[in-house]
């Protein structure tokens, strides 16, 4: 009887922890729709094969990120664009998609409000396993975006993740430099995403 306790405490601990590790952004589904900010467009696909997150200058200089995984499109801040040499906002979003068989692509989507020199950081694909995942991929990218304001590039073909229905991609460290030298820092974060 005692080790029947000791077990269900010890059960009901783990699902407090892990309960308290999900995002605190909403997940409803996708719509059918496509917004635009700009010459941003985001649309259900995107958001559905990864994680998109916003970043959006405060009044004051500071940077407030939002989070979007599979989200209504309507709730997406519409900042306006300014070429002004002050970054105002960027949005960077990772996915994967194009699986055949067992391998699937994995890329990258930024855009901004400012002519963008370079973005980097790490990025991953991963099962799904809370305490022991798999890694199928995982690397740092570095690449020039070449005074582009909205640009894609992939980062990896051929990722095999075997006869998975569904993997957690995620990013951490990334860093967007503008043309002007500033720099933008998102939220290091990642999403399951469906074969």
């Amino acid at each position: 009887m005692k080790l029947k306790k000791i077990l269900l405490s010890t059960l009901c601990a783990v699902a407090i922890m892990f309960g308290t590790l999900a995002p605190a952004t909403s997940t409803m589904a996708a719509e059918s729709q496509v917004i635009e900010i700009d010459d941003i467009e985001v649309t259900p696909e995107q958001l559905s094969d990864g994680v998109t997150v916003v970043l959006t200058k405060n009044e004051d200089g500071t940077f407030e990120q939002t989070i979007f995984y599979d989200t209504d499109l309507a709730a997406i801040p519409q900042p306006m664009a300014t070429s002004d040499g002050e970054l105002e906002w960027a949005i960077f979003h990772l996915g994967f998609n194009d699986w055949n068989d067992d391998t699937g692509r994995l890329y990258f989507t930024i855009s901004a409000d400012e002519p963008m020199s370079t973005v980097a950081g790490n990025a991953y694909v991963k099962s799904t396993s809370i305490l022991f995942p798999t890694t199928y991929y995982s690397n740092s990218f570095s690449k020039s975006l070449y005074g582009s304001m909205n640009t894609s590039r992939t980062l990896k073909d051929d990722v095999d993740t075997g006869d998975k229905d569904k993997v957690r991609v995620g990013f951490s460290g990334v860093v967007l430099t503008t043309v002007a030298g500033e720099t933008g820092y998102f939220s290091n974060t990642s999403q399951v995403v469906k074969r």
